[in-house]
């Protein structure tokens, strides 16, 4: 008889707005703290499969404070799961961070090839 390997995951959702010790730079990742936070409320989700994620959700206060405690490089990995703009988006934000970055801001840089891939389409279709 073969034991079941659980692996229950715990994620947190973090509203509000907090003051920061630091400044932080664009496209970089962070190891962060956070002081003062507000636990509202717990969810467990079963996953079917002997397995259940639990998923806190962490309101900041007036009297929470961020700090960063190391800058590390920014490496973009693939999503586990999420919808197709969200992939999209990760992927053009890893062909921005090898290419283009401190050329121009993501965000014009996003809108840029998005509208190259709309016009690829409409092109394709008319």
């Amino acid at each position: 008889m073969s034991e079941k390997i659980e692996q229950n995951e715990i994620k947190v959702k973090i509203s509000g707005s907090a003051c920061a010790n630091n400044h932080f730079g664009l496209s970089k990742n962070y190891d962060l703290t956070i002081s003062e936070v507000e636990v509202k409320s717990k969810e467990v989700f079963d996953n079917e499969d002997g397995t259940n994620d639990t998923v806190y959700k962490i309101k900041l206060t007036p009297y929470s404070i961020v700090n960063a405690i190391n800058e590390k490089e920014f490496i973009t990995g693939k999503p586990k799961k999420g919808s197709q703009s969200q992939k999209q988006r990760m992927a053009y934000l890893e062909l921005y961070n090898q290419q283009y970055s401190g050329q121009c801001d993501f965000e014009e840089f996003y809108n840029k090839e998005t509208n190259k891939v709309i016009e690829d389409i409409e092109a394709r279709l008319y």
